[in-house]
Order: C-alpha cells, then sequence, then structure tokens
C-alpha cells in the first residue's frame, strides 16, 4: 500500500510513516518510562495486580477477538503474495503463514521474535542503502530526479491524506504502540 501511495501522490507517503515514527517517539517518551515502573511484563500481569484475575480474563477475551482482525491484517499481504507467486489459494496461505508463526513464536519466544526483528531491519536498512542510489542512476542522478517529478510530488497532504488523516493515523498509531 505505502509503494502505491509513493507512486501516485509523492512525499504524502514518507508523511503518513512519519506519523508511525512521531507516534513511536512519542510512546518510548510518555508511555515506556510509565510502564518500567509498573515491574510489569506484559498488560495482563499489569491488570491482575491492579484489577484482579476476573477483569484481567474479561481483557484476554477482548484482546483475543481484537487480534484476530490485526493479526488477519498483517498476513493477509504476504499471504496474497504467496497467491499470486506460488498459486497456493489465500485461505491456506493465511492459514500457512499463521501456523509457522505460531510454531516459530512458540518454540523460539521473545528472542526468536527480536532477533527476527532486528535481522529484518539489517536487511531493509541495506537494501535502501543499497537501492537509493540505483534508482538515482537509474534516472539520471539526483538533479534529474528533481526535475522530472510530477507537480505536487512534495506536498504533505493529497486526497483522501489530508490533514485529518494523518492526525488521526498518528493517533491510531500512539494507542496500537502504546497499547501493545
Amino acid at each position: 500500500m505505502g509503494g502505491a501511495i509513493a507512486y501516485s501522490m509523492g512525499f504524502v507517503a514518507v508523511t503518513i510513516q512519519l506519523t508511525m515514527a512521531a507516534a513511536g517517539f512519542a510512546v518510548g517518551l510518555l508511555i515506556a518510562p510509565r510502564w518500567n515502573k509498573t515491574g510489569c511484563l506484559t498488560a495482563a500481569e499489569y491488570i491482575t495486580r491492579r484489577y484482579g484475575a476476573s477483569t484481567q480474563k474479561l481483557y484476554t477475551y477482548i484482546f483475543l477477538f481484537i487480534s484476530i482482525f490485526t493479526t488477519g491484517s498483517f498476513l493477509y499481504p504476504i499471504a496474497k503474495i504467496i497467491e499470486v507467486a506460488a498459486g497456493i489459494p489465500l485461505s491456506s496461505s493465511i492459514l500457512i503463514i499463521g501456523v509457522f508463526c505460531m510454531i516459530y513464536v512458540s518454540l523460539g519466544g521473545l528472542r526468536a521474535v527480536v532477533v527476527t526483528d532486528v535481522l529484518q531491519f539489517i536487511i531493509l536498512f541495506a537494501a535502501v542503502i543499497i537501492v537509493t542510489p540505483l534508482a538515482f542512476g537509474e534516472v539520471g542522478g539526483v538533479p534529474e530526479f528533481l526535475a522530472r517529478v510530477p507537480e505536487g510530488f512534495f506536498t504533505l497532504f493529497a486526497g483522501e491524506y489530508n490533514w485529518v488523516f494523518i492526525v488521526a493515523f498518528m493517533l491510531y498509531n500512539l494507542f496500537f504502540l502504546g497499547g501493545n
């Protein structure tokens, strides 16, 4: 989705990504220190301590229900790629990826998730470092790129991605990251 927005609306895609960075920074600055003071590792542990086991169970059921949709939204794009590339039906792709992820996390725990995230960052960072100069070289350099960009390419907002959307998306990310 981000690539399509960048292609059709230019810098708006960067604005959208910056909302996630701003939300992450705010969570690290405002929420993380307070969370650290609780001494709890999970939200469920905190809720149990503060409100009791029955409230924690209700929280767990609500969290599981919501997680069905959020996890589905994360698995769908990957499953769609597998469906197109390998010809495996979408529902089967989602099930295969979901089962693999559950086994991987169950066997490796939090350490496996952190290692995967670090490796993913290194790979993506390396890709950006390699692809950016190649892309500029393909269009004839930075000056040629700047001469060719469509009108409105560097605007912060466009179409449905107006300032209201950007603020709402930043708040969504703030609550999503802060809640997780």
